[in-house]
């Protein structure tokens, strides 16, 4: 349910019923994070979104608050 509430929060799928209907059926394609913090969020998605891991050491180097 927390996937849905979210998305239809902060998506663009609460415009009529029969959107709202198909957001139901498509909810596998959503992944529901909570953060936080943008520096939360940040550090996700470098972890999620690089082809590589970023070394711990070099996480001092990146302002993940901005």
């Amino acid at each position: 349910m927390g996937k849905f509430i979210a998305a239809v929060k902060h998506g663009e799928y609460a415009g009529s019923a029969e959107q709202l209907i198909n957001l139901t059926y498509n909810l596998d394609l959503y992944e529901l994070y909570s953060a936080q913090k943008a520096e939360e969020y940040s550090l996700w998605l470098v972890d999620e979104f690089l082809d590589m891991e970023l070394p711990e050491r070099a996480r001092d180097f990146f302002d993940f608050e901005a």
